[in-house]
């Protein structure tokens, strides 16, 4: 028994071993993301751009495994209001260029849409399909029931009203209700 013992544990010494050469020989290489070319400060690009960083820091992580090392790919595409807003906190060694989280708290406040969500909110009660097609009045209004916090059956009542007449009545004629669906069941 004791030789089985550690006949095991020479074993699984061996596969830990020979597993760390494959892993540093193979290492494990992240999909390429694209990240933008350049972010000038347009608040309706601020979210994209983040999130293509904070997307590019979650697949590469032992790339950029501190905050500053995030920092560099974030700075160097800014160019215009947003090059003049984070060139001081470079040039002064600010706390923020220690700091990822930080640097986009700040970089929010000035560049991000602010209320995402009431101005999401407003939109899409403002928003109609008018003569549009149903696919483009629907992609515009996806996005921004994604910013709301309704629960499941308001974005389709507030989908339903944005149709124009004519889709309404084509949608309500096919649209199953409830109680002529039980009243049908009925002998």
């Amino acid at each position: 028994m004791e030789e089985e013992v550690k006949s095991f544990t020479e074993q699984l010494r061996q596969l830990t071993t020979e597993n760390e050469l494959i892993r540093t020989q193979h290492p494990n290489h992240a999909p390429k993301i694209a990240l933008t070319g350049i972010y000038n400060g347009n608040k309706k690009e601020y979210r994209g751009f983040v999130n293509q960083f904070n997307l590019f820091f979650f697949l590469n992580p032992h790339e950029y495994p501190t905050d500053a090392a995030k920092l560099g790919p974030i700075f160097s595409p800014l160019t215009g209001d947003a090059l003049r807003w984070a060139s001081p906190l470079l040039e002064n060694n600010k706390p923020a260029m220690q700091n990822h989280s930080q640097f986009i708290k700040d970089f929010a406040k000035l560049f991000n849409v602010p209320q995402r969500e009431n101005t999401a909110n407003d939109a899409i009660r403002s928003l109609r399909q008018g003569k549009e097609p149903v696919t483009n009045y629907a992609s515009v209004f996806r996005p921004l029931a994604i910013d709301l916090d309704w629960n499941e059956s308001i974005p389709v009542s507030q989908f339903e009203e944005g149709l124009n007449d004519e889709i309404i009545d084509i949608y309500l004629k096919q649209k199953p209700r409830p109680l002529s669906k039980a009243l049908s069941r009925r002998p």
